[in-house]
């Protein structure tokens, strides 16, 4: 396996992890619950590090998807941990990261597909 598909796993590994942290809840009680919050961001920011870590071949052959716009939120939820703001936190957890999800799908090998 690639260095590139090993941090592409690890991206949809945490995106999966955050849904199914969320699963079921609602906004207010994942903000309000700091283990389910701290959970939930964490992932995310796994997720901005290891898309920091793709080869620039590899991120430039999928222009789609946003991987400035998913390593920047990894740098804001670092650099500004004390002002976070969970409606955008909440915002792309259910309206973006379905979508980067299903856009990074096809490009998991075979072996790794659950």
């Amino acid at each position: 396996m690639s260095r590139d598909e090993s941090y592409l796993i690890d991206i949809v590994s945490a995106g999966r992890q955050i849904l199914d942290y969320v699963a079921g809840l609602d906004r207010d009680l994942v903000e309000g619950n700091s283990m389910i919050r701290s959970a939930v961001l964490y992932q995310f920011l796994v997720m901005g590090e290891a898309v920091k870590r793709l080869s620039v071949e590899f991120r430039a052959a999928q222009p789609e998807v946003p991987w400035s716009q998913i390593a920047g939120m990894r740098d804001v939820l670092i650099h500004g941990y004390d002002r976070v703001d969970f409606d955008r936190v909440w915002s792309a957890i259910n309206n973006a990261l379905p979508d980067l999800l299903a856009a990074l799908a096809p490009l998991i090998p075979k072996e790794q597909k659950e």
